[in-house]
């Protein structure tokens, strides 16, 4: 019997569709100009470097996707799903915005995604508990750790194209980042309209305990690029121009969020 992990790829191309009407509804795509004169294992580490934030920013979209259902299926309120919608359509723009990043250092056009992360199914509990644990894990804390990061990477890297996708992108997540602890604090003080029942604290306290736990666990840096960053400047230099933060510097930001982003986050959330 297989292990294996099913696998699918993808490839972030855009349609022949050039009507005005429909040109005037899609994002406009980033102007990088020419490809970076980059030593080869840089620019590799370029590619992963962009293709993994296409992948992360695509795998955003079928998350908030999965919200979006979950705020339909329990009959939230009108503008909470218009709010998801509307950061759906930003996640899949931000993919966007990274594969033109990616493709313009010489990616090879596909990008490879775990099925599982794609499909974004739902578990057993029940809806309402479904919904709070998804606004507790994505909007109290991975989306407050992920604006840190790259707020944390705008002022770590110098001015290029590259860091202006980065700019672009931000505009959008400080929304994702910051509505999650007041949506939960009015969830669990019953603020009108009172659309949801709010689970008990130590529920809330239990599971946010693990999301904790599952994210200082993660692998936040790769180890070859880590080794570049320490060992050779003229590489550090050349990632840097292409919008790669130093690698130090961003596994500490990360482990700092955890630190006193997010109590802040839950604090303000009442847990």
């Amino acid at each position: 019997m297989s292990n294996t992990t099913p696998m699918i790829s993808l490839r972030f191309d855009l349609s022949a569709l050039t009507m005005p009407i429909v040109l005037s509804h899609r994002a406009p795509v980033p102007e990088l100009g020419a490809s970076p004169d980059l030593r080869d294992d840089v620019r590799q580490m370029a590619i992963r470097g962009w293709e993994d934030r296409t992948r992360m920013e695509y795998i955003g979209t079928m998350i908030v996707r999965r919200f979006h259902g979950l705020l339909v299926d329990v009959n939230a309120p009108m503008d909470l799903q218009e709010l998801a919608l509307a950061m759906q359509l930003q996640e899949q723009q931000h993919a966007i915005y990274c594969w033109e990043a990616a493709k313009t250092l010489g990616s090879a056009g596909d990008i490879g995604f775990e099925v599982r992360e794609l499909q974004q199914q739902r578990d057993d509990q029940p809806l309402d508990l479904q919904l709070i644990d998804m606004i507790l894990a994505t909007y109290c804390i991975g989306e407050v750790v992920a604006l840190r990061l790259l707020q944390h990477s705008i002022r770590a890297l110098p001015d290029s194209p590259y860091r202006d996708i980065l700019r672009r992108i931000l505009k959008d997540e400080v929304l994702h980042g910051r509505f999650g602890p007041e949506l939960l604090r009015q969830i669990r003080h019953g603020v009108a309209p009172r659309w949801i029942k709010p689970p008990g604290e130590a529920w809330l306290r239990r599971r946010a305990a693990g999301h904790i736990d599952a994210m200082r666990r993660r692998d936040v840096v790769e180890p070859d690029e880590a080794a570049l960053f320490e060992g050779d400047p003229e590489a550090a230099e050349q990632l840097e121009s292409c919008g790669i933060p130093p690698s130090a510097g961003f596994k500490a930001v990360y482990m700092d969020a955890l630190d006193s982003d997010v109590p802040r986050a839950l604090a303000a959330a009442g847990l």
